[in-house]
């Protein structure tokens, strides 16, 4: 069985943008990230209403129902809100929960905010981004040089405020097996900017005292979760 043996969060604005959009929750061993969009307040009002949906007791069932069902009444109060407020029209997020078990971390997403595992000096990406760049790179419909450079490169194709009946088919859940005489970082982060693959995985690998200041122009926000081998039972 593993523990939660030290936990870290934070969330860098950058440099390009006035107001910072990402959300985070944080209450071991739930750990939440979420990146809002929609411009001036609506893609911070979006990313808050997910994370505090996750402020209350999970539903009753397996652990990934349970993230599932928050996911789900996240988007239903975020769709609501939304043609509620005619200032908050468009407006959206990611969301990426993992739940540190005693044995695996149970993940429910939605967007491309990603959740990675590293272990023994690999760092593994948990999650498959719903955004058009996985989905064209996944077909053959573009290369990886001519989507770097597309003005589409940072669309993404599900994210929190679709009309509920529509979610569903993209929060499949997943878990990873974790190893009890294996330490690891379970590391969720949000950035809603596609930067070179080496620069996030050096800024993601980093040790929690070495996220200062953020290298990247644009916001990003990461929360980690150390674990460790639980005391034997005496």
């Amino acid at each position: 069985m593993l523990r939660i043996a030290e936990q870290w969060y934070a969330s860098d604005l950058g440099r390009q943008r006035q107001g910072n959009e990402d959300n985070f929750f944080v209450r071991a061993p739930l750990f939440v990230v979420a990146d809002g969009m929609g411009g001036a307040q609506a893609g911070e009002v979006a990313s808050e209403i997910a994370v505090r949906s996750f402020d209350e007791d999970l539903p009753n069932g397996s652990r990934a129902e349970a993230l599932v069902r928050v996911i789900e009444e996240a988007n239903k109060r975020i769709h609501d809100r939304a043609r509620a407020d005619e200032s908050l029209h468009g407006m959206g997020t990611t969301t990426t929960a993992a739940y540190v078990d005693d044995d695996e971390v149970v993940i429910a997403h939605v967007g491309d905010s990603r959740a990675y595992l590293l272990r023994e000096g690999e760092l593994i990406q948990l999650t498959k981004d719903h955004s058009l760049v996985c989905w064209s790179s996944a077909t053959a419909a573009l290369s990886a040089p001519a989507w770097a450079t597309s003005s589409s490169r940072n669309r993404i194709t599900v994210m929190l405020s679709r009309p509920p009946a529509s979610l569903a088919a993209a929060t499949s859940p997943s878990a990873a097996r974790l190893r009890s005489d294996v330490p690891v970082r379970i590391r969720s982060t949000s950035a809603s900017l596609i930067i070179d693959v080496e620069q996030s995985m050096m800024m993601i690998s980093r040790p929690p005292e070495g996220l200062e200041p953020t290298p990247l122009p644009d916001e990003v926000t990461v929360t980690i979760a150390s674990t460790a081998p639980a005391p034997a039972a005496r």
